[in-house]
């Protein structure tokens, strides 16, 4: 290989890893009853922009979606597992909701992991019902939020904070998400703040 090409391949490869086209987020999901359209929309929003989609749940091996049909969702990590790795290569974390997620993902080491997240100064959030865990977390108190309500409860559950009847809620660095009809545009918020 000639030096001209090597200076060639070394340029595009900075170019690579210092223009952002090495993002990389991770996406929460319950190992039963995820949500699979909010999962599947918003990773294809995210892979779309050539953003990496590292998947983590509450146990390793294969997922069961919320209506009950097994997929072979392959999961990077545990969310325990998730609390030691090194945040500086993930440009957020989000959480995805389906009837499983307060079973499976409302527990201490995701207020743990979601608090790390926040800390470091990276984009999260949560679709569906598990804006309500970042509640629990103490991380959405005081932050505009929206979510599932179909039980009429968000702004119960979620008394500090202020809920908005809307497709997706961007207050700073937090993205919110109502359900999952609103899955392609959580997807789309996520990229829009990342880019």
């Amino acid at each position: 290989m000639t030096l001209f090409v090597k200076s060639i391949l070394s340029i595009f490869f900075i170019w690579c890893v210092e223009g952002g086209m090495d993002k990389k987020v991770a996406l929460i999901i319950a190992h039963e009853g995820y949500q699979p359209i909010e999962y599947c929309k918003t990773r294809q929003e995210l892979e779309n922009a050539d953003i990496a989609v590292f998947t983590v749940s509450d146990k390793a091996g294969t997922m069961v979606e919320c209506f009950g049909e097994i997929e072979p969702e392959a999961v990077s990590m545990t969310v325990k597992n998730f609390l030691n790795e090194d945040l500086n290569n993930f440009a957020g974390v989000f959480l995805i909701g389906g009837g499983g997620a307060l079973d499976c993902l409302d527990n201490e080491d995701t207020y743990q992991l979601m608090r790390k997240v926040k800390e470091a100064g990276l984009y999260y959030g949560a679709i569906c019902i598990s804006p309500r865990i970042l509640y629990h977390a103490g991380l959405i108190n005081d932050k505009t939020i929206t979510g599932w309500n179909g039980d009429g409860k968000l702004q119960e559950e979620c008394p500090d904070s202020n809920v908005e009847d809307k497709d997706v809620v961007v207050d700073g660095k937090l993205i919110t998400g109502r359900d999952p009809h609103a899955a392609e545009a959580f997807g789309k918020a996520v990229v829009a703040a990342l880019k």
